[in-house]
């Protein structure tokens, strides 16, 4: 419903089909609030495989797992064109095998003014193995949380002005940020991934407090490429 109040605790969300957007859950002017629960298997026609928000629409997003969602459109997972945060406390948020138009795809943002925060906070892991997408005119991406958060990247984030801050962020691959602006306040940026890679970024600046981990070649004596580190 585009106007009610939905929340599931411990739950599984699944096998949910719309001809329109938002598979399981289109919310507009209501609110949402998923913890501890799992959504999986939903399939739109349109945006938004699970979930559809947009308009003023309040989403809470607490250790959730989108796995297997399905958009013909855009957001395999999840479609937004307002703020959202993906949150993981003692325990992970996971998203893996979303597709939109058969590509890989966890979220779509539509908007230039909206902010995706994936907040990883004590304890807490969030896991993205699917592609972070949106707007050709960039949005938010803001990786944020507790200096014993995590977040796992392994599939690419594009068209992002992305912030990193007090969390570590452990990249699968060293290129998945290629293109995007990033700017790098505090925490832990790992490209330790057991292959020595280039990171091309469009900008970035980087704050004294922050820590880079690069793996090196030792044989040649070759780091991975990483834009004014060395």
């Amino acid at each position: 419903n585009n106007t009610a109040n939905f929340s599931a605790d411990n739950s599984v969300i699944t096998n949910n089909t719309t001809t329109g957007n938002g598979g399981a859950v289109y919310v507009k002017n209501g609110s949402v609030s998923l913890t501890d629960t799992t959504v999986s298997n939903n399939t739109a026609s349109g945006d938004g495989g699970a979930l559809y928000v947009t308009n003023e629409a309040n989403v809470e997003l607490v250790n959730v797992d989108f796995t297997d969602n399905t958009s013909g459109g855009k957001g395999g997972a999840i479609y937004t064109d307002k703020n959202l945060t993906i949150n993981a406390e003692n325990g992970s948020s996971t998203f893996r095998g979303n597709t939109a138009n058969g590509e890989s795809n966890a979220i779509y943002v539509d908007s230039s003014d909206a902010v995706l925060t994936l907040n990883a906070g004590s304890k807490g892991t969030i896991n993205m193995n699917d592609k972070i997408s949106g707007t050709d005119n960039k949005y938010k991406l803001n990786m944020t949380g507790s200096s014993s958060g995590k977040i796992n990247l392994n599939d690419t984030v594009t068209n992002a002005n992305v912030t990193m801050s007090n969390i570590t962020l452990n990249m699968g691959k060293d290129d998945l940020l290629q293109g995007n602006n990033l700017n790098l306040q505090s925490g832990v940026l790992n490209l330790q991934n057991g292959e020595v890679g280039n990171m091309d970024l469009s900008n970035f600046s980087m704050n004294g407090n922050a820590k880079v981990k690069v793996d090196v070649d030792l044989l040649d004596g070759i780091p991975s490429r990483f834009p004014f580190v060395w």
